[in-house]
């Protein structure tokens, strides 16, 4: 915001500036203008107004500069302690170094992700396709890869067009506006393609509850529930053991957590746009996330994890070339604690028998190998840890093994190196951690670490035409183990939870000179929260189930034809039952699980499932059921039986999206011409004889609009139907959805055409 100064205290134009300064012009004075209270005071209220200016000045500068340094080339960047140390530790072979750093200095391949949920995914292949298979000097740069190793030939990348190409170059105009559409409109998303690899190797389930430690701002979080409806939304078979009894709708759920609330409503919008019941999203420090009850008294654990923790983010640099400059050894020092807890952390909510996957976008072994091994080596409520093979990508370029040793530099000088903790300077071992270092030769842990460390895959640049990924996949043991543990690498206050675990500690650098770690043994089975005195169990959510006998829900299950017993999906908040525009959510089966269970620091949910229905008051349309179904959670009406339903042709979908409202008489002239069927599920009484003698008599409400089934070219064979809700009163039917919501569907109706547009007016 530019800092304006008040007219009243604004030099003239004809007085030079270096006078003002030297004399402070006084202007229209309101005290006598020779006395000396009045220059004096003008003079200091002018001198202020200049030195705000030149402050906003100044950080407008800043801003600019930094701004520029992203997007000008990389080709002259360069750190020469990240050179060196990096070098010194052996993250890439010798003879693929200078390979390695080339590819640092130029732009990321833009990488997009098709979600399978969308109704245009299929069409939208088809369109990626039509693109890959552009010849020509200028049409090229057009035409994406099909990453061989994405399942469904759902990811894509631009092998020649970086980010900064699509921003500055004009001819690629067209391409920017046609992604960022398909993008609003959750058709697809775009995210750097080694990103994609650890949800993939969660080998994630229908069936199964998952949590995301760190989530924002949303890829990684929307691919996994993307991957959760991947059965649903394919025509392969599926075990009725995978799916509930209500069709292919997933029983699982993701949690997502995310402590900064700014990133937190970030990745709730990401998330929202695939309106899926299978998602919640709650804000905890991933370091303290609270153990769970559930409503038998059980632990409510998680068949997945991904803890894609913080990180220094060096594997990044050919997007954010701004980390050349700032680039040290120190933010890896400061880090390393915090991902280890995490990571801990993790383990601890990991059900027997489940999957963990640890992924930085760092090359850094100090947080990578180190915050492995420090994992690895102990126990997690009794349980032993190991590390599995990432699952074979067929396609994807080989990724490089974890290191078996590595070298901890001085905090301030990375051509200063330790191999062991032992050689540290005695000012250096505070700051210097034990977990810094490598297994020290000839230990257990080091013959622990030696059988182990290649299963872990740092994944370079320049072999995969990426970014930079370290990635580790943990898989815990069944049994207890009751052997004596392996050495832990901590230091005096491990196993000490935070005396408060809703507040953040102070900083990082506190973090890391403590170096407390969470480590829950077998004969601590109660959560690090629950030593707070006083502090008893309370439910996560605020968010109740609806009882199969409310008046409420029946009335709305009767008006719209849908089964009372779906109510065991619904939830409400707490004290809603009575309230006039209560909002009715759709859970998964487990979502509902996690919303009925208790912690010890209660509830720190901020959004789960999906809004379906709605009351509109006791003001609309008297005389009517006061019910409307939500646009975000049409489809999922819709496939559980929604029976106020009409469905019209491409041309007439269009045609009232467009105009949002259309007279009744219209409806009829539809069905005569034949655009409009299902006119009869809006009467009272839709029997033939009444058709043929009388009017149509139809029941004011609301609806869903969707296309003729000789339409439904947009839409996959199993995917959700193009949908758009609506309301219909005496003398029209009005479309209830947003400008946003509309402007979208209208997009992918018209998906062909504009993809065809993209290339249509380039020369070959």
């Amino acid at each position: 915001m530019a800092f304006v100064t008040p007219a009243a205290a604004r030099p003239r134009a004809d007085v030079p500036f270096g006078q003002v300064v030297r004399s402070g012009w006084q202007g229209p004075a309101t005290v006598k203008q020779g006395s000396s209270f009045g220059r004096a005071a003008t003079s200091e209220r002018q001198l202020g107004h200049l030195l705000v200016g030149l402050f906003v000045a100044a950080v407008g500068a800043s801003r600019l500069k930094r701004r520029r340094a992203k997007l000008e080339p990389w080709t002259d960047q360069s750190n020469m302690q990240f050179e060196a140390y990096y070098l010194q530790q052996g993250v890439c072979p010798a003879e693929e170094w200078q390979h390695f750093l080339d590819s640092l200095r130029t732009g990321l391949p833009i990488a997009v992700r098709v979600n399978l949920g969308s109704h245009v995914a299929a069409q939208l292949v088809e369109q990626l396709e039509r693109l890959s298979s552009l010849r020509g000097d200028q049409l090229s740069a057009l035409a994406p890869r099909k990453l061989p190793w994405f399942p469904r030939s759902l990811g894509w990348q631009w092998d020649e067009l970086c980010g900064l190409d699509l921003r500055k170059d004009e001819q690629h105009e067209r391409l920017r506006a046609y992604l960022a559409w398909l993008k609003d409109h959750g058709s697809l998303h775009r995210q750097e393609a080694v990103s994609m690899l650890p949800p993939l190797c969660l080998d994630v389930q229908p069936g199964q509850a998952l949590l995301e430690l760190c989530a924002a701002p949303g890829s990684k979080s929307q691919q996994i529930v993307d991957m959760l409806h991947w059965p649903q939304n394919s025509e392969q078979n599926v075990s009725p053991d995978a799916v509930s009894s209500g069709g292919l709708l997933p029983r699982g759920v993701l949690i997502a957590n995310e402590v900064d609330s700014k990133r937190a409503r970030v990745l709730s919008r990401e998330v929202g746009r695939l309106c899926s019941p299978c998602f919640a999203m709650t804000c905890h420090d991933a370091r303290y996330f609270p153990n769970l009850t559930d409503s038998d008294g059980s632990p409510f654990l998680f068949d997945r994890v991904l803890a894609d923790v913080p990180c220094s983010c060096d594997g990044t640099l050919r997007k954010h070339a701004g980390i050349w400059d700032k680039w040290s050894v120190g933010s890896a020092m400061t880090l390393h604690p915090l991902q280890r807890k995490i990571l801990c952390r993790g383990l601890a909510l990991l059900k027997p028998g489940g999957r963990l996957v640890y992924s930085t976008c760092s090359f850094n072994p100090l947080e990578d190998e180190a915050v492995v091994v420090a994992a690895l080596l102990r126990r997690h409520g009794g349980y032993k840890v190991t590390l599995v093979d990432l699952p074979h990508f067929e396609g994807l370029p080989a990724g490089c093994p974890g290191l078996q040793t590595w070298v901890v530099p001085h905090p301030k000088d990375a051509q200063v190196c330790w191999r062991t903790s032992a050689e540290v300077p005695e000012e250096l071992r505070r700051r210097l951690l034990p977990s810094f270092f490598p297994p020290v030769a000839g230990s257990e842990e080091a013959a622990v670490w030696e059988l182990q460390h290649s299963r872990c895959q740092r994944f370079l640049p320049h072999r995969t035409t990426g970014g930079g990924f370290f990635v580790a996949v943990f898989e815990k043991d069944v049994g207890l183990d009751v052997s004596h543990e392996l050495s832990k690498v901590h230091d005096e206050n491990d196993d000490v939870g935070p005396t408060n675990p809703g507040k953040q500690d102070e900083g990082l650098e506190g973090r890391a000179s403590e170096g407390n770690d969470i480590f829950l043994g077998s004969s601590q089975q109660e959560s690090v929260q629950q030593t707070v005195p006083g502090q008893s169990l309370r439910q996560v959510s605020d968010l109740e189930a609806v009882a199969t006998d409310d008046s409420a829900w029946l009335e709305a299950a009767a008006f719209f034809g849908l089964d009372p017993g779906l109510a065991c999906h619904l939830r409400r908040r707490q004290g809603q039952d009575t309230h006039p525009r209560q909002v009715l959510f759709w859970v998964s089966e487990l979502a509902g699980r996690f919303l009925a269970s208790r912690a010890r620091c209660g509830g720190h949910v901020n959004s789960a499932g999906v809004r379906v229905l709605q009351q509109l008051g006791k003001s609309f349309l008297p005389g009517t059921p006061r019910w409307r179904v939500l646009q975000e959670g049409l489809p999922l009406l819709l496939q559980h039986g929604l029976k106020r339903r009409i469905a019209v042709s491409m041309s007439f979908m269009k045609r009232l999206l467009h105009a949002r409202e259309l007279e009744v008489s219209e409806l009829h002239a539809g069905v005569e011409a034949g655009l409009l069927r299902g006119l009869e599920s809006l009467m009272e009484d839709p029997s033939r004889e009444e058709l043929e003698e009388e009017p149509l008599r139809l029941i004011p409400g609301s609806l869903a609009v969707t296309l003729l089934p000789g339409d439904q070219s947009a839409t996959p064979s199993a995917g959700p139907e193009v949908a758009v809700a609506a309301m219909l009163s005496g003398r029209s039917l009005t479309v209830f959805a947003s400008v946003e919501e509309v402007a979208s569907i209208l997009y992918c109706l018209d998906l062909e055409a504009r993809t065809t547009a993209l290339y249509s007016s380039v020369e070959p």
